[in-house]
């Protein structure tokens, strides 16, 4: 009758011999392995936190520009008579996560009306993005037209 090797005279089991070809994975070697995997996941997300500040500071610049296209085309769309009227801060508007007001104030100089429009954040953007500031001339229409026949 035959023996395996892990088997003694009365049949029972029994370990294998120390130097044999077997190896296992040590307590030392796991503890070893998930101290170095907490490290790279750590850095991974100290990174991603990086990202995702990046990323919302993007968002917020992006829709500071449109808020200042927006207060441009608001400047130009405005009647010459009426910019009197507008000077100073204008309601909370709000474009994308930014939350902004305007302020407009002018001078004079002719026929030539030069508006100054101050796009301020407001809120939790106000310390991520600085505000905007944009200058529109306007010229007051011409009263008659080059082509009237009399």
């Amino acid at each position: 009758m035959s023996r395996s090797p892990g088997q003694g005279r009365s049949g029972s089991w029994r370990a294998p011999e120390p130097g044999g070809g077997e190896r296992g994975v040590s307590l030392i070697e796991i503890v070893l392995a998930l101290a170095l995997l907490s490290v790279v996941l750590v850095s991974l997300t100290g990174l991603m936190y990086q990202v995702q500040r990046h990323a919302r500071s993007s968002g917020l610049v992006a829709s500071r520009s449109a808020a200042a296209m927006n207060a441009a085309a608001w400047a130009q769309a405005i009647p010459f008579d009426s910019i009197p009227g507008l000077v100073g801060w204008a309601a909370e508007d709000t474009i994308g996560e930014l939350v902004s007001r305007r302020y407009m104030s002018y001078e004079t100089s002719g026929s030539w009306r030069i508006m100054t429009i101050v796009v301020n954040p407001e809120g939790n953007s106000q310390t991520l993005v600085r505000p905007e500031t944009l200058t529109v001339v306007r010229a007051k229409a011409i009263s008659t037209a080059p082509l009237k026949v009399r």
